[in-house]
């Protein structure tokens, strides 16, 4: 992934942690973010304990 994507990705999580209630809504939000500023479709998963 390309740097400018990287920062994108860190800066929407911060600000969807901020404005969002719960994992679905930060996912969604993140996702749409990415969907517009990028195009194609993105997938996004948001949650605890992945590396486990």
């Amino acid at each position: 992934m390309p740097d400018e994507m990287q920062q994108e990705a860190v800066d929407g999580a911060k600000h969807a942690f901020e404005v969002s209630k719960d994992v679905a809504s930060v996912a969604k939000f993140i996702k749409n973010r990415f969907d517009k500023r990028f195009s194609a479709t993105w997938h996004c998963i948001v949650g605890q304990n992945f590396a486990r």
